[in-house]
């Protein structure tokens, strides 16, 4: 005999995998597992790569002149961590049309999101692009 359970559609596995959602506010979120591999840092620094079209965050435990403040909002499976990039998005024309989730991967002590990768549309489920 089958020994099922109940699916709460209000809960969703917790993610193995760093990913970041940058969205179209212009907010980047990120879950528990891309927060954890920057080491929990109370601050980052956005970075970008015009060529290879990467953006990069890289961790910082104090407040500098070009840092931004990690806000945590908590839920069940973990919670997100999120900074606001607006400026920083409009500043290198990162498209904000529409709210992305991608994996993203550590180059050395910088979480690096591939701008390239089609990510998935968060707010549509679809493969973006």
């Amino acid at each position: 005999m089958p020994n099922f359970e109940t699916f709460e559609k209000r809960r969703t596995p917790p993610a193995s995998d760093p990913f970041v959602t940058m969205l179209k506010t212009g907010v980047i979120s990120m879950n528990v597992v891309a927060y954890e591999s920057l080491g929990r840092p109370d601050f980052l620094e956005f970075l970008y790569d015009k060529q290879e079209q990467i953006v990069g965050l890289r961790p910082l435990k104090a407040e500098t002149q070009f840092s931004y403040p990690i806000r945590e909002l908590k839920s069940a499976t973990g919670g997100t961590f999120s900074a606001s990039a607006k400026a920083f998005m409009l500043y290198y024309g990162i498209p904000m049309t529409s709210s992305v989730r991608r994996l993203a991967f550590l180059s050395g002590d910088v979480l690096c999101i591939d701008l390239k990768d089609p990510g998935v549309d968060v707010t549509t489920g679809r493969v973006s692009g």
